[in-house]
């Protein structure tokens, strides 16, 4: 970092395991930028899988632990429409 910069802080929120986490973690970035500073939303997924050509028609058989998985990944295009309606509408 250059000289006299903050440091950046990261945090993870876990969406799929706690979920009234999440409500806090746009409270908080709201926060942050109408104090003047930036915040950036990262999810581990850019949309569904489908649409990747890579995986297109390329299914696995279904299995228990599959059954037993939470909800899969957020993924940024679903969080993208859903920040920009509701928890941080009127920031950029």
């Amino acid at each position: 970092l250059p000289a006299g910069r903050s440091p950046i802080a990261s945090h993870v929120v876990p969406a799929a395991d706690k979920p009234h986490f999440l409500a806090r973690a746009w409270e908080r970035v709201r926060a942050e930028a109408e104090n003047g500073h930036q915040a950036y939303v990262v999810c581990p997924r850019i949309g569904d899988e489908e649409d990747d050509p890579k995986k297109a028609g390329k299914t696995k058989p279904a299995t228990p632990e599959d059954d037993a998985e939470k909800r899969p990944p957020l993924a940024v295009l679903d969080v993208a429409a859903h920040l920009a309606e509701v928890p941080l509408s009127g920031l950029r």
